[in-house]
């Protein structure tokens, strides 16, 4: 999969991947695209259906260019809204 990501595409949606596996083809794909003679900055991850607690520690940018998180269901909007704020706090 990570070969036609470098032979054809210009990123990656990985889908509830696991903050080890994503270090791990990062740097494979890093490897891959400079074998290939592309800019490994090129190639974007975008990391799709995790959730928040499997990105605790959250994944580092160089990694993933963006993150989607799966969020818990809530019957309000302050729910909803104390669930987004302990996501985006600071570590």
């Amino acid at each position: 999969m990570l070969q036609r990501v470098i032979e054809w595409g210009n990123g990656w949606l990985p889908n509830r991947i696991t903050p080890e596996k994503l270090a791990e083809s990062r740097a494979t794909l890093d490897r891959m695209a400079k074998d290939a003679g592309r800019d490994p900055s090129s190639i974007t991850i975008s990391v799709y259906g995790s959730r928040p607690t499997a990105i605790d520690p959250p994944l580092p940018r160089r990694r993933a260019t963006r993150v989607v998180v799966r969020l818990d269901a809530v019957a309000t909007e302050p729910e909803m809204a104390a669930q987004l704020s302990r996501i985006a706090a600071p570590s």
